[in-house]
C-alpha cells in the first residue's frame, strides 16, 4: 500500500524538528508547515516552498508533482536503479511507487539536512557487518554486475552504502580515516576516527566498450587539482587506490561535518529547472547567486567555476550540478564545486548557455556575462586568466594522477584557453551592439 502521508523533519539544529507533511491527495501532492517551523524564520526553498500557512500544492508538471526541495532528496540515477532492483527484491514492482514511497526509503539516510517518517528499512542492510570490510575492486565488479542487469551476491550492501546517493556513476557513501587507509560503513553516523566521503565507481556499459574509461577517477581528481589551483573551492579530494587501474575518485562530503548535516539544495530543485532539459544560462545562474547569498564573493566564486567549465570541456554542467547550502541562521552561500570532470554533451553542447551560445565562446562572451552579474572588468579578467593558468597544467596533473596518456592528449585537444579582450577590442565590440 502506497504511503499518504510523509512528515519531513529539519536535522539541521542537532535534534530533529519537524518542518512539516507531505500528503497525496486526488494525484496531488500537498505540504503544509508545522507552526514550530515556521517560527525559526528558516527558508528551506525560498522561491518555489516560500513560509506561509496553509497548503502548499507541489507543480504537476515536473518531479511527478513532489516539490522541488523534496525532490532534491531523492536518488537519481544509480541510486533510482539500486532502489528498484531491491524493491523487485522485496516482490514488489518499483512503478507503482510515488515520490512520497520514495522519500519513505530514503528516511534519514538522504543526503543533506532533511529526513523522512514514515521509514522502510532495508531488510538485510542492518545485519551486515560492513565495518571496516570494504573492498572496493569487489563492489566495483558489482556495482557493473548491477548496472548489467545480472543478479548481485551484494546488492543489500551496495544498497546500504550507496543510500540516497544521486548522480549517474555509482557511488558509495563511507566513513574514511584521516590517512585514507581505513573506509567504514555508514551513511549520516560515523565513528570519531572516521570523515564521510563519496567514492565513484565506473558507470555505462563497459561490457560493450561504452562505459567510463577504467581511469574517469584519476581523470574527475585532476580536474579537482586543477579547479582547486583555479581558485574553486573544492571539497577535500582523494584517489582511493585500485589493483585493476589508476584507482577510485572520493571527496569529502560537505553536507555532513563532525556530525553535523547541512541543508543543501540543488539549482534543479531550488527553481524547478529539470536538468535533464537546457533551460538554464549561467547569466541566470549568477543572478540566482546573487539574490539568493547576497555576497559579490558567491557571484564571482560562480562566475570562476562557469569559466573553468567551458575551458575544461565540462559540458555536464546542468541545474544537478549546481547547489547552495543554508546555514543554521538561515543565510545561504554557494555549496562547494562537485561532479567537475571531463564530460562531453550533445553535439559538444553545454548543458547551461553562455552569452546565448552552448559552445565556441570567445572571451567577449565572458565579459559580456560578467557585465550582467556586476562583475568588474578587472574582476573578471584576473578570474579568466587565473582560470587559464590553472588548465596549463592539465599534462603534468593527469600524467601525476595516472591518466592514460591518449586521455591526456585527447581531453587536452578539447581544452580551449580563453583570452580576454583589450580595451580597443572590446569597445569596438560594444560599439557593434
Amino acid at each position: 500500500m502506497s504511503v499518504e502521508i510523509v512528515h519531513v523533519f529539519y536535522d539541521g539544529l542537532g535534534d530533529p524538528v519537524p518542518v512539516g507533511r507531505l500528503a497525496a491527495h486526488e494525484h496531488k501532492i500537498l505540504f503544509q508547515y508545522t507552526e514550530e517551523f515556521l517560527a525559526l524564520n528558516l527558508r528551506i526553498s525560498p522561491y518555489k516552498l516560500p513560509r506561509k500557512r496553509g497548503i502548499i500544492e507541489g507543480d504537476p508538471g515536473i518531479f511527478e508533482g513532489l516539490h522541488g526541495v523534496f525532490d532534491d532528496s531523492l536518488p537519481d540515477g544509480w541510486g533510482r536503479l539500486l532502489l528498484d532492483r531491491k524493491i523487485r527484491e522485496l516482490g514488489q514492482d518499483p512503478w507503482v511507487l510515488t515520490p512520497l514511497d520514495r522519500l519513505s526509503y530514503v528516511g534519514k539516510h538522504g543526503m543533506g539536512a532533511l529526513s523522512y517518517q514514515p521509514e522502510y528499512e532495508a531488510e538485510a542492510s542492518d545485519k551486515i557487518d560492513l565495518i571496516n570490510h570494504i573492498e572496493l575492486d569487489k563492489l566495483a565488479d558489482e556495482t557493473q554486475s548491477i548496472l548489467e542487469g545480472a543478479p548481485s551476491e551484494v546488492l543489500d550492501q551496495i544498497y546500504a552504502l550507496a543510500a540516497g546517493s544521486g548522480g549517474a556513476r555509482p557511488k558509495i557513501l563511507v566513513g574514511c580515516t584521516a590517512d585514507k587507509q581505513q573506509l567504514a560503513y555508514g551513511t549520516n553516523n560515523y565513528s570519531d576516527t572516521h570523515q564521510p566521503w563519496i567514492i565513484k565507481f565506473r558507470g555505462g556499459d563497459l561490457k560493450n566498450g561504452m562505459g567510463d574509461t577504467i581511469d574517469c577517477g584519476a581523470i574527475e581528481f585532476a580536474y579537482s587539482r586543477m579547479a582547486e589551483k583555479a581558485g574553486i573551492d573544492v571539497p577535500e579530494t582523494h584517489l582511493f587506490p585500485s589493483k585493476k587501474g589508476p584507482g577510485y575518485f572520493g571527496a569529502k562530503r560537505f553536507d555532513l561535518v563532525d556530525g553535523q548535516r547541512h541543508h543543501v539544495h540543488s539549482v534543479c530543485g531550488l527553481l524547478n529547472a529539470d536538468y535533464r532539459l537546457p533551460s538554464m544560462s549561467y547569466e541566470m545562474l549568477l543572478r540566482v547567486t546573487r539574490d539568493l547569498t547576497k555576497d559579490q564573493r558567491d557571484v564571482e566564486q560562480m562566475y570562476r567555476r562557469m569559466a573553468f567549465n567551458v575551458m575544461t570541456s565540462n559540458q555536464d554542467d546542468h541545474t544537478k550540478n549546481f547547489a547552495f547550502m543554508m546555514s543554521s541562521n538561515g543565510k545561504w552561500k554557494n555549496s562547494p564545486g562537485y561532479d567537475i570532470t571531463y564530460s562531453r554533451g550533445v553535439g559538444a553542447e553545454h548543458a547551461m548557455t553562455v552569452n546565448g551560445k552552448g559552445k565556441g565562446f570567445t572571451g567577449d562572451d565572458l565579459m559580456k556575462v560578467a557585465d550582467c552579474a556586476g562583475i568588474a572588468v578587472v574582476a573578471a579578467k584576473g578570474i579568466i586568466e587565473e582560470v587559464n593558468e590553472a588548465i596549463s597544467t592539465w599534462s603534468d596533473e593527469a600524467n601525476t594522477c595516472g591518466v592514460s596518456k591518449s586521455n591526456i592528449q585527447s581531453i587536452a585537444k578539447t581544452m580551449a584557453p580563453i583570452k580576454t579582450p583589450t580595451k580597443k577590442q572590446h569597445r569596438s565590440q560594444e560599439n557593434d551592439d
